[in-house]
């Protein structure tokens, strides 16, 4: 049986995944029947012939599914097993048989910080590029504020305002793993413990985290700095024995959470800070999109789950002494770190200083790398977080806020959000250094879950009886607003009946007694005419009801926005509270135009329909239909002595020259002079 592989170097000082005995580590992929299970893979392995190859029992066989680009000769998906040769060239004869598809070497992977420190080591290196956003932070030891601050700048404590803290979401800590609250820790690690750690991988998950100097601890700590409610898994892949870790662990990791993800919808998010220093490690790994880990990256985004990787401590101002000469732009991102659909992480600090050994684009994979910039060089874990390494973590329990507040977000939707909203800090739109610029998580939220605005009824609306806001009926009981009956007892506004006793307005009769009016005579010169004596009424008299009994106007009845705060893009987000639950139906609807002016919809500006302006439409301008002083028929001010005169209108005999067959009155209330 193989053994698990461990630190090697090679003459040239890159790190090599070789067990106690001096074997590779290599991944075969086996080419998968239909209908294969994991336990007939592991029967197919055992039966390859090579004689160089040893199978590693304890490594359960991987499902890979077929990337974009496919396996030239190979079927849609594939089995991975892990094993070792005595050497690489032994690799080659793995690949003549024909089941199987390929064969890769276990690439050495570490965390992006020293091993036996938790501070990365920027070099002092005379050939150092200058800083491409000044001034840099090339100072990992110092920190530039505390978590609180942190939270603060970025508007992460204004989204726990809101009442997103990460409660149901749970992020995969992908890295040396973590002492757990609760668990049997090993001997001889920190005594410092981890809350909210509810499972992982492997089985002894929660109980260690040293071999990579307790970064795990820092990762951890820094996710639940930004979703103090969330919950964790400890993925451990720094590997057993003193190994410092390989992609064969890492496959296996995000193998458990696909399958776990699949079960139970977790986890929800996937946080990796480490990767490889150089193209040298593995130049396959580095540069080649269908290497196994790269396309198990890439399913788990396809299931749904939310993968940020760290760019990389490798910038060319102040890089990791890891990185040799593979430094810069175009030299610092590899692998799964700068895949075109995960979210690459970059480093600033609190102050907006751009973190000098932060890696630059483009990555082997996407030119367009980093996404985005996060807070490094910070108080956490430790006295300073720093590095990519911690600039991820945070990013990640960011995104798992997001996550919470809108529980369909996907990858890309998320990673557009951050791009859109991040400040830019570099040239103007996207550059190689920072990407979009550094992350606002307020800002992406806001994008994410937009205010939410009143709906139209019922709250804020102006009740139907209010005191203030009286609606205007057919008999309205405001004792200025009264309307005139049919038996009007206001002296100035009755109109003259057929029979009236005004000795100023009586008229010949067919059969005068008057013997100064004799007919048959066209005209007596002693018979008086009917004159202004009698005046007609007019508008004058009887004042129209709009000037006694005001409109409803915004002085007299407050717009309900006044009463009830219109709706504002408040951290809360929240519809404002309904004041009151009233059914308008009987009443037509207040539309309020998003809280902007009355619309009167039914009534026009309080547009009375069957009366106009206190409606004249039925009845003219004082309409003289009938013989009442009704339907708000108002008539001269001048006091008759009978206002409860009843009877017909009485009208003239017609004469020989044209006579007068009714009041034959003008505009102005008077007889034609030129009639007779």
């Amino acid at each position: 049986m193989a053994q698990s592989p461990k630190n090697g170097k090679s003459n040239n000082g890159i790190p090599q995944p070789i067990d106690e005995n001096n074997r590779y580590s290599v991944l075969v992929e086996l080419r998968q029947a239909p209908g294969m299970s994991a336990s007939f893979a592991t029967g197919m392995a055992r039966g390859i012939t090579a004689s160089a190859f040893t199978l590693d029992e304890e490594y359960e066989p991987i499902n890979l599914v077929a990337s974009a680009q496919g396996m030239a000769e190979s079927s849609s998906e594939t089995y991975l097993i892990r094993g070792t040769v005595k050497k690489e060239e032994d690799m080659e004869a793995l690949r003549a048989l024909p089941e199987v598809a390929e064969v890769w070497h276990d690439t050495p992977i570490a965390p992006f910080v020293e091993w036996d420190d938790p501070e990365p080591q920027p070099e002092e290196n005379p050939a150092a590029a200058p800083c491409p956003i000044p001034p840099c932070d090339c100072d990992p030891r110092t920190p530039k504020g505390t978590m609180a601050d942190v939270a603060s700048y970025l508007g992460v404590d204004q989204v726990w305002a809101a009442g997103f803290r990460g409660t149901g979401m749970v992020v995969g800590v992908l890295d040396s793993g973590i002492t757990a609250q609760g668990r049997p820790v090993k001997t001889g690690e920190t005594p410092r413990r981890i809350p909210r750690i509810i499972g992982g991988w492997p089985s002894d998950w929660g109980t260690e985290s040293g071999k990579w100097g307790n970064h795990g601890n820092m990762c951890a700590t820094d996710v639940l700095g930004m979703a103090p409610d969330a919950q964790l898994y400890d993925l451990r892949i720094a590997g057993t024995g003193g190994s410092p870790g390989t992609i064969s662990r890492a496959l296996q990791a995000f193998n458990w959470a696909i399958t776990r993800h699949r079960t139970d919808g977790t986890p929800h998010v996937l946080s990796n800070s480490w990767g490889i220093f150089q193209e040298s490690w593995d130049t396959r790994y580095a540069r080649n999109p269908n290497h196994p880990f790269t396309r198990k990256v890439v399913e788990a985004i396809n299931e749904g789950i939310l993968v940020l990787f760290a760019a990389g401590n490798c910038g060319d101002t102040c890089a990791d002494g890891r990185c040799g000469t593979d430094i810069g732009p175009g030299r610092s991102i590899w692998g799964a770190n700068g895949h075109p659909q995960v979210m690459t992480v970059g480093a600033v600090n609190k102050n907006e200083q751009f973190i000098g050994y932060s890696s630059r684009g483009p990555a082997a994979l996407d030119p367009n790398k980093p996404d985005f910039c996060s807070i490094s060089h910070f108080t956490g874990y430790n006295t300073s977080d720093s590095g990519t390494s911690a600039a991820t973590p945070i990013c990640a329990g960011v995104v798992a806020l997001l996550k919470q507040a809108k529980s369909n977000l996907s990858q890309s939707a998320c990673k557009s959000a951050l791009k859109a909203t991040a400040k830019d800090i570099g040239p103007t739109g996207f550059d190689q250094h920072s990407g979009a610029g550094i992350i606002q998580p307020l800002a992406a939220y806001r994008r994410l879950r937009p205010p939410v605005v009143g709906t139209l009824t019922p709250p804020c609306r102006p009740t139907v009886g209010g005191p203030r806001c009286p609606r205007v009926t057919l008999i309205p009981r405001d004792p200025r607003c009264t309307r005139p009956t049919t038996d009007p007892r206001d002296p100035r506004c009755f109109r003259p009946t057929a029979n009236p006793r005004d000795p100023r307005c009586v008229r010949s009769t067919a059969n005068p007694r008057d013997p100064r009016c004799i007919r048959p005579t066209l005209s007596g010169p002693r018979c008086p005419r009917p004159t202004s004596a009698c005046p007609r009424p007019t508008l004058s008299g009887c004042p129209r009801p709009t000037l006694a009994c005001p409109r409803p106007t915004l002085s007299n009845c407050p717009r309900p926005t006044l009463a009830c705060p219109r709706p504002t893009f408040s951290v809360g987000m929240c519809t404002p509270p309904r004041p009151f639950d009233v059914n308008y139906a009987d009443y037509g609807e207040f539309d309020y135009d998003d809280y902007g002016e009355f619309d009167y919809d039914a009534y026009g500006e309080f547009d009375y329909d069957a009366y106009g302006e206190f409606g004249y439409d039925d009845y003219g301008e004082f309409d003289y239909d009938d013989g009442y002083c009704d339907d708000l028929e108002y008539w001269s001010d001048e006091e008759y002595p009978d206002p409860y005169l009843v009877g017909e209108e009485w009208y003239g005999e017609e004469t020989d020259e044209g006579g007068y067959d009714d009041w034959d009155i003008d505009e102005e209330g008077y007889w034609p002079e030129e009639d007779s």
